[in-house]
This record gives C-alpha cells, structure tokens and sequence, in this order.
C-alpha cells in the first residue's frame, strides 16, 4: 500500500516586511517497515509541492515550522481522501 508523505520546512524571517516563508513537498511512498528497522521511504514522485508566503508575522523559527506544518496539513487532507 502507498501512503502519503509530507515534507515541510520554514524559513524564519527571510522576506521583506519580517515574512517568513513555508514549503511542502507531498509524495506517495511504500509504508515504512515495523521498529526498530529504520524508515527509508522510497519517493515516488511529487504530488504536490507548495512553497507560499505566512502572511502572519511569527515570532519564533517554532512558530514558522509550526504555521508551515499547519498549512501543509490543510493541503493534506483533501489529496488523502481523494
């Protein structure tokens, strides 16, 4: 069974305006295997990616990485119900 994978990551404070800009890289890949064998996903291909603006200004890197895994999920849900 293929199950989808999310890839987010952030970066803190890099436009103009103290903005911060968040990326998703969403791909299918083999389920990982049972602990304690460590999970090597193999990538399947992109479907999806997204890489957008957080309008809000955050105060922390946390709080980028957090809003950018917000966000993501948000993409997430209708690509896994489809």
């Amino acid at each position: 069974d293929m199950i989808l994978h999310v890839e987010s990551d952030a970066a803190y404070l890099v436009l103009p305006k103290a903005r911060s800009r968040y990326a998703g890289f969403f791909h299918l890949a083999e389920q990982p295997p049972e602990p304690p064998a460590i999970p090597n996903p193999t990538i399947n291909g992109a479907v999806n990616v997204e890489c957008k603006t957080i309008r809000n200004v955050v105060g922390s890197v946390a709080e980028a990485e957090t809003g950018g895994v917000y966000f993501n999920a948000q993409q997430a849900i209708p690509i896994r119900i489809a």
